[in-house]
């Protein structure tokens, strides 16, 4: 089943995403390419649990209209072109299975 037509419009930006690859010698990660991804970018304030399981405050929320293999080893660049960690990944399903992808943002 396609995403509604109303949350997809809602999509009025881009983000870009570079998934995790590995990291070199100096434990720096390196990434693969980046994809662009249209995106809703929302300031609210939200408890998440990071990767370690610890309750954590996301001050950003990105919505991407479309599921998406997504990990906070990935990084994202939101429209004003900062770099903020990923928190947290969330698969928001609808009544035919998954198809928005919610990052929480440090």
């Amino acid at each position: 089943m396609a995403p509604d037509v109303e949350f997809l419009d809602m999509m009025t930006e881009t983000v870009g995403i570079k998934p995790w690859a590995s990291q070199d010698e100096y434990t720096e990660p390196t990434y693969g390419a980046s994809v662009n991804y249209k995106a809703r970018v929302s300031g609210k304030r939200t408890m998440v649990r990071n990767a370690e399981g610890q309750e954590v405050v996301s001050s950003k929320s990105v919505y991407l209209g479309q599921y998406l293999d997504v990990t906070t080893k990935d990084e994202i660049t939101l429209p004003d072109g900062t770099k903020p960690p990923v928190l947290s990944v969330k698969q928001s399903p609808d009544d035919a299975g998954g198809y928005a992808t919610v990052l929480y943002l440090e």
